[in-house]
């Protein structure tokens, strides 16, 4: 029983819970997170903003229909004043006198429109660079993307390729061995089987055993397994 072969199914396990690890922690997939959260705090800034400009709008809009249905009455009034229809003094002192509020009303409408454009116009110059912003971000999210997609596919063409080796490594150990070694790996973290050191230092948990337990082991038979006594796992011999 050649357990030289098992530390190669060890490396070969080792490398492929690196490249999976890889797959969920590499460095590019920090960095799209966080491009993509640029991107979501520039839309909470134009969704308020937004909402502050809307209501500016509306506003706006309001006061321009009614200036509109003033300026509409201010018409009418000037018809029937001077259209020659009304000759009474009292009611065209009464038409002359709704004339005058109509038109300061109209004053006070236009003066609150600027009011609400002096209001939009910072508004508006926020949304223009916010805009600007959210454009630069997304290119940034666009790259990120470019480059955790080129990660991905640099990783899977060598875990494939680790695991097709695995396989066939795995295949030319006895499979009882195997099956003892897969428990151990599992039960460790990822490590079934450590070299012996010489000197009798455990390579998994880097224990030095007991002088006389070190040469029991050294002189024992080839194919017999030993187990480190204080990790459990498959000990090969240097």
């Amino acid at each position: 029983m050649d357990l030289e072969q098992l530390l190669a199914l060890q490396d070969l396990d080792t490398r492929v819970a690196q490249l999976e690890h890889r797959l969920g922690h590499d460095p590019t997939l920090g960095e799209l997170t966080d491009a993509r959260a640029a991107v979501a705090a520039i839309e909470t800034q134009e969704l308020k903003l937004f909402g502050e400009r809307d209501a500016v709008r509306q506003e706006l809009k309001r006061l321009e229909d009614e200036a509109a249905t003033t300026e509409d009455k201010i018409r009418k009034v000037n018809d029937t004043l001077y259209g020659g229809v009304v000759t009474a003094h009292k009611e065209l002192e009464s038409l002359q006198h709704e004339l005058a509020m109509l038109k300061e009303r109209l004053s006070g409408f236009e003066d609150l429109e600027l009011e609400q454009m002096e209001l939009a116009e910072p508004l508006e110059d926020r949304a223009a660079v916010l805009a600007t912003n959210k454009q630069q971000a997304l290119d940034v999210v666009s790259d990120a993307e470019m480059a955790v997609t080129a990660m991905q596919a640099e990783v899977g063409v060598e875990l494939d390729d680790v695991l097709a080796r695995r396989a066939a490594q795995a295949g030319a150990i006895d499979a009882a061995l195997v099956s003892q070694y897969e428990k151990i790996r599992v039960a460790k973290g990822g490590q079934g089987a450590a070299r012996l050191a010489a000197g009798g230092r455990c390579e998994g948990c880097h224990l030095t055993l007991p002088r006389a337990e070190y040469d029991a082991i050294k002189h024992s038979a080839a194919d017999i397994v030993h187990l480190c006594p204080e990790c459990g796992r498959i000990l090969v011999r240097s």
